[in-house]
């Protein structure tokens, strides 16, 4: 700097006019312009500084007595001041917030002539900011310091933002080395430029040793083709991935999964490459492989998204169900297997939802057509880096039939027991009633002098109740045999009419028909001659277990039977105006031990095996039997055997 341009910028009166005004012209212009702060700092009195003085005095006079002279615009915008508020200013009022380290910085700027250096400031409003300087003393003709020049610029910003940038650089690095994945970064000719700790420890080299490779170098010979065009692929978004294995130092080979990517490295095209290694997957693959076929439950993997079609089932699977592979793979489940589409649907908004469900009762269909009740259970699972619906399907056919089996056992079981005891209870009854009309009116035969019309009543009497007691242990004896399967079929030829007029006779001489006047007994035989092949002691005695029900619960009106014909085909009934059987208790009188509730059994008395004893002789004839009844209006009972001779 010319000593002219100094004395004018430090406002030296003794300088030519002329130049003087010509430097401060450029001056002027300088500061002006000037993008950074610039500024001058004049001592009142010129300082010596060497090893001979007093640099600590000196430094406080300087601190105190150096002043701002020339200011540049960017310098008093530095500070969020007018120009006019700089001039003056010492360094005290610089760096009033720390005296002893500005006093260091003027020391350093003594000592060496000039200064770059950042420094901690404050702007006067008290906001804080760093400074990058540059400085440099100025002297007159003595070597005295007569001040100090210098440019100013705050880096605040810069350096927040280095520092970010350092921070991220190194938090990228740390990302960078801490994926497991292999990360790779190649320049346009694939040469390796970069790669992470992951990939440098499995496969074997060195960084040195990578960079600098062609990436198709760490495959094997016979697959850089493969490598090369499936990485093209993916690039042009024809694949996801290439799963051709990388190779280690060692010439291992490790299962991955490379995904391809365009991108940009210290301003220059790269490729991103990112390898996943599979290995622990391929081995879980192949667990799950063996354990799916060797599954003993039927098992199927189908896509989870449209269309849903299965990939791969079970040998199970094809075992149970009677389907081959071509009929299976590739076809829709609900399609296939014949479920009920609501019911799946369900099932696979629970599997979305919760991705598993477990042991749900369903019904699926065989090839064949059978129906197979199975529980079902269903899980999301990767494989192959997409998701899959894995389906198990277990079948408790037989496990429902016998637990149906079971079920019905026990019921029956239940209701044997429960007319075991109606049996004893009823028989104590209907035993000791005829039994005691046997004593008691043999003894008083025995012990009294009686008229012979008396002797004869009781006579009588002793009769029909022997005749009841022997009808019963007939029932019992009958009942037994049918249950025990005892009972054999006899098939004779049969002359129906002289059958049921003879069923007729007998009858006829029932007191209950006998002594009753307002009971009408009648046998319809529309045919002259009907002859048939049959049983004739079963048929026999089912008529006259109906006909004996019948006059049980009869009083008034009729009691007819007898056959008619129609549409060619014989019928046999047994018609009464009785007191008829309740709509829901029809179905319960063909049962063992079964009479008709509400109505008193010591009125009308029974075992409550006629009817079961009917039904048991008529299966025997492989007929069948049906029945209408109105309570208070009377029964009808219509049935058929079969005729062997047709």
């Amino acid at each position: 700097m010319s000593p002219k341009l100094v004395d004018s910028l430090l406002g030296n009166s003794s300088c030519d006019t002329a130049l003087m005004g010509e430097d401060n012209w450029l001056l002027d212009l300088f500061f002006k312009q000037s993008v950074d702060g610039f500024f001058f700092m004049k001592i009142d009195e010129p300082i010596e500084w060497n090893d001979w003085v007093d640099k600590d005095a000196i430094l406080d006079y300087v601190f105190d007595h150096q002043r701002i002279v020339r200011v540049s615009n960017t310098m008093a915008e530095l500070y969020n001041l007018n120009k006019d508020d700089l001039i003056g200013l010492t360094h005290r009022d610089f760096y009033k917030h720390d005296i002893a380290y500005g006093k260091s910085l003027c020391r350093k700027l003594f000592d060496s002539g000039k200064l770059t250096i950042n420094t901690s400031e404050y702007k006067f409003d008290g906001t804080p900011m760093i400074i990058k300087g540059d400085y440099t003393c100025v002297y007159d003709d003595y070597d005295r310091i007569i001040g100090h020049c210098g440019i100013r610029r705050e880096i605040t910003k810069e350096l927040e933002d280095q520092k970010r940038l350092q921070q991220s650089e190194k938090n990228f690095k740390t990302f960078f080395n801490s994926i497991d994945n292999y990360l790779f970064i190649l320049d346009e000719q694939t040469n390796i430029i970069k790669c992470n700790k992951a990939a440098i420890d499995r496969l074997g080299y060195s960084l040195d040793e990578l960079v600098g490779k062609k990436m198709l170098s760490i495959h094997l010979a016979d697959e850089k083709g493969d490598a090369e065009r499936m990485a093209q692929e993916i690039l042009q978004g024809k694949r996801d991935y290439c799963p051709v294995p990388l190779q280690t130092k060692t010439n291992e080979l490790i299962p991955v999964e490379t995904y391809v990517n365009w991108g940009e490295w210290n301003g220059k095209p790269a490729i991103f490459v990112v390898s996943k290694d599979v290995s622990k997957l391929k081995i879980s693959e192949e667990k799950f492989a063996k354990a799916f076929h060797m599954n003993p439950a039927i098992s199927g993997l189908s896509t989870v998204d449209s269309p849903i079609e299965y990939i791969d089932v079970n040998r199970t699977f094809y075992k149970k169900l009677g389907f081959t592979e071509e009929e299976v793979i590739g076809k829709n489940p609900e399609t296939l297997l014949r479920m009920d589409r609501s019911f799946r649907s369900r099932l696979i908004e629970v599997l979305k939802d919760k991705g598993r469900f477990e042991n749900v009762e369903g019904t699926i269909y065989t090839k064949s057509g059978e129906p197979l009740t199975v529980l079902l259970t269903a899980e999301l699972v990767q494989l192959g880096g997409k998701m899959y619906n894995y389906t198990t399907a277990v079948d408790i056919t037989s496990i429902k039939k016998t637990k149906e089996q079971l079920r019905k056992a026990k019921e029956k079981a239940e209701e044997s027991d429960r007319l075991k005891s109606a049996f004893l209870a009823n028989m104590s009854h209907e035993i000791r009633t005829p039994l005691n009309a046997v004593i008691g009116y043999s003894t008083l035969i025995s012990e009294s002098d009686l008229e012979l019309d008396e002797i004869k009543e009781y006579v009588s009497i002793i009769t029909n109740s022997g005749e009841h007691l022997l009808q019963l242990i007939n029932d019992i004896i009958d009942i037994s045999k049918i249950e025990s399967g005892e009972i054999s079929v006899f098939h004779e030829v049969v002359d129906i009419n002289a059958l049921l007029r003879d069923i007729y006779t007998v009858f006829c001489k029932h007191q209950n028909i006998a002594n009753n006047d307002e009971l009408d007994f009648f046998v319809d035989t529309p045919l002259d001659e009907l002859v048939v092949t049959t049983d004739k002691t079963r048929l026999r005695e089912i008529f006259e277990n109906l006909l004996g029900n019948a006059l049980k619960f009869t009083e008034l009106g009729f009691i007819a039977f007898g056959y008619k014909i129609k549409d060619e085909n014989l019928f046999f009934y047994v018609k009464d105006t009785g007191i008829g059987i309740p709509q829901d208790q029809q179905a319960e009188v063909f049962k063992r031990f079964t009479q008709v509730t509400g109505h008193s059994k010591k009125k009308y008395g029974g075992t409550g095996l006629g009817l079961s004893i009917v039904k048991a002789c008529i299966d025997l004839l492989e007929g069948n039997i049906l029945m209408e009844s109105t309570p208070g209006k009377g029964t009808t009972f219509n049935f058929t055997v079969k005729n062997i001779a047709e």
